[in-house]
């Protein structure tokens, strides 16, 4: 790995992560649904605290995809300008 330069090994990893973050983002998609049906279903419980953590949860989930986005894309234009 030693042959390989510092914005080349970067750009491989973000490459990684950038296919992490979309396998998630697309399985986060499918799983909107299934929240709907959930929230339906404890909303039908009359459980406000389960809708409450699956809503939590739900945005915590959402604000890591924006954090990565964020960090994947932050460090892809330092890589390309120091090329």
């Amino acid at each position: 790995m030693s042959d390989i330069g510092a914005p080349d090994t970067i750009q491989t990893v973000l490459s990684l992560i950038n296919d992490c973050f979309q396998e998630a983002a697309s399985t986060m998609n499918v799983g909107e649904e299934h929240v709907t049906v959930r929230v339906m279903e404890l909303f039908r419980q009359e459980d406000l605290q389960g809708i409450a953590k699956l809503m939590e949860q739900t945005k915590m989930e959402k604000d890591f995809l924006a954090d990565l986005q964020q960090f994947i894309k932050r460090w892809s234009t330092r890589v390309n300008t120091s090329l």
